[in-house]
């Protein structure tokens, strides 16, 4: 099979969008294809620069299903690296120049989780929780009182 047939280069873009989810660079993204495909970086870089014009085709190829598990794929992967780093950091004294780095890692992580359940209540695969808590038991009213005092405050 050769390098430039339509399934492999399908397959390349496929890899690539991929790839491109994740928190790798475009640089790395770039290096690593060319080696396995066989293929100059720059065309690769092209080829992204022009994924307008082939990203539908990458969709249609795929099931959205598999997309949806290889997106949650990736951002598990993206979210253990940021753990990672924050467990590598989490000794650092508070006035360490890179102490901001924990924190910033943290607020990519929760940014990750709330991306990742918007998109999984979006494609339908949990359900969105509800906007309003109701207490519908008959509860002390100081206790729904202070219950609902902790719901605004969260």
């Amino acid at each position: 099979m050769s390098n430039n047939d339509n399934a492999t280069v399908m397959a390349r873009r496929l890899e690539q969008f991929e790839k491109m989810l994740g928190s790798r660079s475009a640089a790395d993204v770039a290096e690593e294809l060319s080696k396995k495909y066989d293929v100059k970086k720059s065309t690769l870089q092209k080829d992204w620069s022009n994924r307008d014009k082939w990203l539908d085709q990458v969709f249609i190829a795929r099931s959205s299903e598999d997309l949806v598990r290889d997106i949650v794929s990736e951002k598990q992967m993206a979210t253990k690296k940021l753990w990672d780093l924050v467990d590598e950091m989490e000794n650092l004294d508070k006035d360490d120049p890179n102490y901001s780095d924990i924190i910033t890692a943290l607020r990519h992580i929760d940014r990750s989780n709330d991306k990742l359940v918007n998109l999984l209540q979006s494609t339908g695969h949990i359900e969105k929780a509800p906007d309003k808590h109701e207490i519908k038991h008959d509860v002390d009213d100081r206790i729904k009182e202070r219950i609902d005092e902790l719901i605004e405050e969260a």
